[in-house]
């Protein structure tokens, strides 16, 4: 679960052709990059807008709607707009061992989920591994037990604390502070409270050998496809999402609408 804190997930800055066609959506820093080189000209800031002065290799995303339509910064599930978190629908615990095609073209599946949304359904997953890997005749992973829902959350709050506090607004700094105080009973916290709370996390974890458990039971799956609709369509029927961006697709194909990657418009520029 990677914590956002400044930027957004969904930038929204739009990337046009020299022809002004649609090329792709991405963030400002992308913006910035083709602008700093004298790349591209400045179209419009609002939302943040360049044309091209090259014609890159391919079209982009330019024929995909769902690459080139705008998305909400919001929780996909209940539409919360604080606390968001990148939640990727098929495990990385997985797709890191997938065929290189697959695992280098997963944005369709990162979306946004607030700390209690992404917690909820990181019960729901566990039970999903544990489920395949039993299928699968692989050692069982670790079980989240339901009633550990409560700690988790508090553990992870702890941990952006850790990982994010000179990046995060007061306001969010006192919130998460107010629920680990009340958890532990305590008036002040001090540093080494915050730690062992944030260890509390661990316990829920994959055991350190995890990677070998997504390794064989990603050898021993014959339609990596059908895998990732399994995932998709699990996320769908467990969470119910009320705000999955448009023409977000539990179908969607993968190798299909790679195009000319953002990515590589750069590499095409010094090529």
């Amino acid at each position: 679960m990677q914590k956002l804190q400044h930027k957004h997930l969904y930038g929204n800055c739009v990337m046009l052709s020299p022809e002004g066609q649609t090329l792709c959506l991405c963030d400002q820093k992308k913006i910035n990059w083709y602008l700093s080189r004298n790349l591209a000209v400045l179209e419009r800031t609002d939302p943040p807008t360049i044309r091209l002065k090259f014609t890159p290799k391919g079209n982009g995303k330019a024929d995909f709607p769902y690459y080139v339509s705008e998305k909400k910064n919001i929780c996909v599930c209940c539409g919360g707009k604080t606390g968001l978190t990148k939640h990727h629908c098929i495990p990385h615990c997985f797709r890191r061992f997938f065929p290189r095609a697959y695992k280098s073209h997963n944005c369709h599946d990162i979306v946004l989920l607030c700390d209690e949304c992404h917690i909820k359904y990181e019960i729901y997953a566990n039970q999903l591994k544990h489920k395949l890997l039993t299928e699968y005749g692989i050692s069982a992973i670790l079980r989240i037990p339901d009633e550990d829902l409560h700690l988790i959350g508090i553990a992870k709050k702890a941990n952006a604390l850790v990982r994010y506090r000179d990046k995060m607004p007061l306001k969010r700094i006192k919130e998460l502070e107010a629920v680990i105080k009340n958890h532990l009973g305590k008036e002040e916290l001090t540093e080494e409270d915050v730690k062992a709370v944030q260890a509390c996390d661990s316990r829920f974890c994959f055991p350190s050998e995890g990677d070998r458990f997504g390794k064989q039971l990603v050898d021993k799956i014959s339609n990596i496809p059908e895998f990732i609709i399994l995932w998709r369509k699990h996320f769908v029927d467990t969470m119910n999402p009320q705000h999955l961006p448009k023409f977000w697709d539990v179908e969607h194909d993968d190798l299909k609408g790679c195009g000319q990657l953002p990515e590589n418009l750069e590499k095409s520029v010094n090529t």
